[in-house]
């Protein structure tokens, strides 16, 4: 335990880093970071650790740790700063079995997000939903490298599992870079037909010379060759029978923990439109599904997905057949000139199909559950970047995750609710990413208070096209503790898991 007259190793790394920061804090400002009742602290301490007569064996934290800590002291009384350093790693004594950290990151019109569950003895459980961004690739770069560095300060350089909520720029720009950089253990896709994604491409007017176009006609192909994934699973689309996931099973400790966490998954069966899918066939790496009503789990976490994906336009039986062959031209196309011919003969066999003009539009969304499996699992030392309306000891903290997905009508909230209400999913997820980046268009009045979340968070850029939030979002959710993530600020929150 530090007493009232030193510092603890962590917060020595967290001054060293600070001193090196532009502009240079004041020592009195540094000061103010680490005072609290009954400490004793002066300037000559830091004076100490400027000169390296006082913790000189101890590396600066990250640029990326030591903002993040600055961040939660403006917001929250006396954070611990073993939180937020790589040396500082979790230990858990008596009753205490983690450490959650999550992270909303500043990327605009856009949304990249990322979750980390630190076990006494295990390996991090992390997990990625989208990575991308329409506003500008700098801030993608930024949040790239402070993703970099919640990795390093969990010591970890894998994603356990890393989820695509559906195929627009603005949630996939970015997962190359991301791939290039980590492994990922598991990758989810919403399962969408071949028919249907070359559809999506051609209302993005993606041009057939464009690398994202690859992604369209194979997405295992295209991100099994971006990085290392281990295995990619399609979750297919909720329909009338769509079974809910079973209860969470309650947590019993073990005495000595596996170096690696195996993760036990629900797989099933691929459907029927997948039977002649290129996104099926790879030699590179291992395509499954996930059965319906399905999720992922580890010893005390569970991920439970949910593919919102509506046909609003039910395709002729004959049309995936008539697709199939210019799709394979377009994939194996060796010049622009094939592959402009490809991708023009799809664009005639969908205009025979649904007419010109825009088309229909096919709504595309994966939900992602995120939550212990045990509800006697409860938050203790929460430290966050922003005000919540979470209360220490709570055992409500669980995120939901909704990338573009709509809960604009009636029936698609019934089906939303009777698919997470098993297990009190619904009840506990406190954390909510607002659907669409808070657009009127996503959203029916009364949404907030049913789902009566701790924290709000809007990713967006408001001062941009097409201004999300809308007001009437934002206003629902306004007692409900909005945090805007924008272009310059993202959301951070760290905190102890108790059994």
């Amino acid at each position: 335990m530090v007493s009232a007259y030193s510092l603890s190793p962590a917060e020595i790394r967290l001054i060293k880093r600070m001193l090196l920061l532009r502009p240079k804090p004041t020592n009195q400002m540094i000061l103010a970071y680490f005072t609290r009742p009954g400490r004793d602290l002066n300037h000559r301490i830091i004076a100490e650790i400027d000169s390296g007569s006082r913790g000189a064996l101890e590396p600066p934290a990250t640029e990326g740790e030591t903002l993040a800590y600055m961040a939660a002291v403006a917001n929250l009384r006396f954070p611990d700063g073993r939180d937020f350093t790589p040396q500082g790693q979790f230990y858990a004594p008596g009753g205490a079995i983690g450490q959650l950290r999550l992270h909303w990151w500043p990327v605009g019109q856009g949304l990249f997000s990322s979750g980390a569950l630190t076990l006494s003895g295990r390996r991090p459980l992390t997990w990625v939903f989208d990575c991308g961004t329409v506003s500008g690739s700098s801030l993608l770069d930024a949040a790239l490298d402070g993703f970099e560095n919640s990795q390093h300060a969990i010591s970890s350089r894998e994603i356990t599992v890393a989820a695509i909520s559906h195929f627009d720029r603005d949630h996939i720009n970015g997962f190359v870079r991301l791939l290039a950089a980590h492994r990922v253990r598991m990758l989810l896709l919403p399962y969408i037909p071949l028919w249907q994604r070359i559809l999506v491409m051609l209302q993005q007017n993606i041009s057939a010379s464009e690398p994202l176009a690859e992604f369209f006609i194979d997405p295992t192909g295209f991100l099994a060759s971006r990085g290392q994934i281990d295995e990619i699973i399609y979750v297919q689309s909720n329909g009338d029978d769509l079974p809910s996931p079973p209860s969470p099973v309650p947590f019993e400790p073990s005495g000595s923990p596996p170096e690696e966490d195996p993760l036990d998954v629900d797989y099933g069966k691929p459907p029927e439109a997948a039977e002649h899918d290129p996104a099926r066939a790879s030699k590179t790496v291992s395509v499954r599904f996930l059965r319906r009503g399905g999720s992922i789990r580890t010893a005390v976490w569970e991920l439970v997905p949910y593919n919102d994906t509506k046909l609003l336009t039910v395709p002729s039986a004959t049309l995936e057949a008539r697709v199939l062959p210019d799709a394979r031209r377009l994939l194996r196309a060796s010049s622009d000139a094939a592959r402009d011919a490809a991708l023009a003969s799809l664009g005639g066999i969908y205009d025979a199909t649904f007419g010109k003009g825009p088309g229909p539009r096919n709504r595309i969304s994966l939900f992602l559950y995120s939550g212990p499996l045990d509800q006697r699992i409860r938050l203790e030392t929460i430290s966050s970047s922003h005000p919540v309306g979470l209360r220490e000891e709570t055992t409500r903290f669980s995120q939901m995750y909704t990338g573009d997905a709509r809960l604009k009508t009636k029936r698609e909230w019934n089906e939303f609710e009777l698919f997470f209400q098993p297990g009190q999913r619904l009840a506990n997820s406190a954390i909510l990413q607002i659907m669409h980046h808070g657009s009127k268009g996503n959203w029916q009045s009364g949404i907030a208070s049913a789902l009566a979340p701790s924290v709000s968070l809007f990713c967006s850029d408001p001062g941009s096209r097409p201004f999300h939030p809308h007001a009437e979002v934002l206003r629902e959710f306004w007692p409900h503790f909005p945090v805007q993530v924008d272009t310059r600020i993202g959301f951070h929150l760290s905190a102890r898991l108790r059994l």
